[in-house]
Parts: C-alpha cells; sequence; structure tokens
C-alpha cells in the first residue's frame, strides 16, 4: 500500500495552486489518491465539487466532499460513469489506469498531475514500489498527443523532490479562453 509522503499540515502542492485560477468555482474536481486531503481541502475552499479518491479515508473530510474509497489498483475503475471539468493527480502513479483517469475529463477540462521519478530513489523517500516512478519524459508520453500542454517540468524542486508535472487541457469546444495565463 502506497504512503501519503506529505502530513496533514503541508500546503496544497505548488503545481495545484499555481494552476487553481483556472479551475472555475464550483468546477466538477476529481482528486484521485488524496492522501491526507492537503489538495482536496485547497480545491473545496476553492468552491469546487470535489470527488476525492483514495484507498484510505483522510481523517476529516471537508464539507461539500464527495469521499470516494477505493484501491484504483485493484477495484473495478469506479468512475467509469462520471466526467470532471478538472482531474488532479498529485504523487500518485498507477499506469494501467492512467487512460481511463484521462477520459474521465470533460472536454476543455484541464488535467494536472505531479509524481516522482526514477531520481527521486537517490534521495531514500518516496514510493516503495519501483512501479510508482516515471521515467524520463514519461508524463508527456502518457498524455494525447491532440491535447494542449500549458506547461512541463522535470527536475528537482525546492522541497527536496524530483518530479515531473504537467499542466494540459483536453481538447474541446469549451477550453478555456485564457489557458495562456497560466504558463
Amino acid at each position: 500500500m502506497a504512503r501519503d509522503v506529505s502530513t496533514v499540515f503541508d500546503p496544497p502542492s505548488a503545481w495545484l495552486m499555481r494552476f487553481s485560477p483556472l479551475i472555475k468555482p464550483h468546477a466538477h474536481v476529481l482528486e484521485i489518491a488524496c492522501g491526507n486531503g492537503r489538495n482536496t481541502r485547497f480545491l473545496a475552499a476553492l468552491g469546487c465539487k470535489v470527488f476525492a479518491a483514495d484507498i484510505n479515508r483522510p481523517e476529516t473530510v471537508p464539507g461539500g466532499v464527495q469521499f470516494i474509497q477505493s484501491d484504483l489498483e485493484n477495484d473495478p475503475w469506479p468512475f467509469e460513469l462520471e466526467s470532471f471539468d478538472a482531474v488532479i493527480g498529485i504523487n500518485y502513479l498507477w499506469r494501467p489506469r492512467f487512460a481511463d483517469l484521462c477520459k474521465t475529463l470533460k472536454p476543455g477540462g484541464l488535467f494536472l498531475y505531479e509524481t516522482f521519478t526514477r531520481a527521486q530513489t537517490t534521495l531514500g523517500f518516496g514510493p516503495k514500489n519501483p512501479q510508482h516512478f516515471l521515467e524520463e519524459g514519461e508524463l508527456l508520453r502518457l498524455i494525447a498527443s491532440d491535447w494542449h500542454i500549458l506547461a512541463y517540468e522535470d527536475g528537482r524542486t525546492g522541497n527536496d523532490r524530483h518530479l515531473q508535472r504537467i499542466a494540459a487541457v483536453r481538447p474541446g469546444k469549451d477550453m478555456p479562453v485564457d489557458v495562456c495565463a497560466a504558463r
């Protein structure tokens, strides 16, 4: 079982905070592997209708958040019939579900993802399962080629993590007009 490397006292993901102005109030947002809820609380405070999924229930679930307890790696995909305005994945990777995750995003929706790269193993903390590390440039290959990439980063962050991050918009007629403002 994966362990959340953040604490309940940590701020939301910097990547999420950077692109949060593109998430409209009342947007339906899916956050997978929500862990202790630090990003869930931030999204709920923005006025989003948040669907948060994890194998473990956080100690507290903010009001208005729909928590789905699910083993995303072994249970049936719980969002088969759902679609979301934004999909968020922070510090989690399970390649067999990545396509399912992308399919849940509505056309014009925002996809924010960040997780550890193989270089993280040199720092002695992070995922224990070697399958949970991204290879060099892998996030760019996992996203469909017709999606609009707003930003991509691959490297060591100021908080001592080796991450790949991507912000992308699924093509569709409802693409936000200000997607370039986030660059």
